[in-house]
């Protein structure tokens, strides 16, 4: 989802792939009942690209690097 400076998910794992093309996540959202999460990034076009990327399953990401970041998100829900 789209807002005019914020580009939102809640899939793990395209957040985890944006986080590894270099996109930070800004803030995690949580719904009030705890279970679902809304990871916010800074809206940008390059954001966009990546995301049409991967759900068009054209994203080429190093697997290393998306477990690592997958793990370090993980851990960062579960703390919070």
């Amino acid at each position: 989802m789209n807002t005019n400076n914020t580009f939102t998910t809640s899939d793990i794992a395209l957040a985890t792939a944006l986080v590894v093309k270099g996109f930070p996540i800004l803030k995690l959202e949580r719904e009030l009942s705890g279970r679902r999460v809304t990871f916010v990034f800074e809206q940008s076009s390059e954001i966009n690209e990546t995301t049409n990327k991967f759900w068009q399953k054209k994203l080429a990401v190093e697997p290393s690097a998306y477990f690592h970041e997958l793990k370090d998100i993980k851990t960062r829900l579960y703390s919070e």
